[in-house]
């Protein structure tokens, strides 16, 4: 009866022990009630004492038999589906927001057009110094995916709960009604900048920004200014514009240099960027934290 698919073992009597509790897989649930509720990390279906994963085997394992284990660490899920007010969103954590972004775009039907953000919230979450709970990129990604929630709200004609998913919702229209692959995906990065934008000018991002390290400061202000001139010069690369126009318009700094991409085809269509993306920014974090960092810690 053992299932090499999950991390319970049977004792030869049809039963998996889960560290904490026996597990009953003909019923799909627990034959001991949990000793905790973690009403905290997975909301009110935890008041089930005995149901397996919030009822949703497919998605989640249970490998401590007190928590769900949603692929990046443990008990880290909440009933986020529901998620529309800044606080919503940073109430939850990074690996809750990859789900809330990966489910978005699968119940939208938006394909890739979002890989290169999950990519970027992957990176974030695992980098030291932008993953800290408070820390400026974790407070201001929470705004962020708000202004996409946002622009769904504004596509479905409800009132948005922010001020930055004006650019979403004229890409999630755009992406019904063009066949201008180039212009659609200039409004793409479009409102990627716009609602990184509405973020950073938040007063929580910035009380956030000012309560850092003067270490993290620094790297956050290389980490989004390299975003933000990226998304600048792909824009122009895709218009045809130059580059010091998007620059200007968007808020990014005029210049070239190793934080600036080169603009590709590849490079500027954020459905296949992503990995070379992540990869410049472990390298600039790799170079940094080995070498500048290393003087003002």
């Amino acid at each position: 009866m053992d299932d090499p698919a999950t991390a319970g073992v049977t004792e030869g009597f049809g039963l998996m022990f889960y560290n904490a509790r026996w597990y009953d897989p003909s019923l799909g649930r627990f034959a001991q009630a949990d000793t905790i509720v973690p009403t905290q990390t997975q909301g009110v279906q935890a008041w089930d004492r005995y149901a397996y994963v919030n009822n949703n085997p497919v998605r989640y394992t249970d490998p401590s038999g007190h928590g769900v284990d949603c692929g990046i660490g443990m008990g880290c899920v909440k009933d986020y589906t529901g998620a529309k007010t800044l606080k919503d969103f940073r109430d939850m954590g990074w690996s809750e927001r990859k789900h809330w972004l990966a489910d978005i775009v699968h119940e939208n039907a938006l394909g890739h057009w979002f890989d290169d953000m999950l990519g970027a919230i992957d990176f974030m979450a695992h980098n030291p110094s932008l993953s800290q709970q408070g820390g400026t990129a974790e407070v201001m990604d929470a705004a962020v995916l708000q202004a996409i929630n946002d622009g769904l709200l504004i596509t479905k004609g409800s009132d948005p709960f922010g001020g930055g998913g004006q650019g979403w919702a004229d890409f999630f229209k755009e992406r019904q009604d063009s066949n201008d692959e180039d212009h659609l995906i200039a409004t793409r990065l479009r409102a990627e900048q716009q609602g990184v934008n509405y973020a950073w000018g938040l007063a929580s991002t910035q009380s956030a920004f000012g309560n850092s390290t003067l270490s993290d400061q620094i790297f956050f202000h290389l980490f989004k200014t390299g975003a933000d001139s990226y998304r600048s010069s792909a824009i122009a690369y895709r218009l045809g514009t130059p580059y010091s126009t998007m620059a200007v318009q968007y808020g990014a700094p005029q210049f070239t240099g190793p934080l600036v991409v080169t603009a590709t085809g590849i490079m500027t269509d954020p459905r296949t960027s992503g990995p070379s993306l992540v990869g410049i920014g472990v390298l600039t974090w790799g170079l940094y934290d080995h070498t500048f960092g290393v003087l003002i810690k």
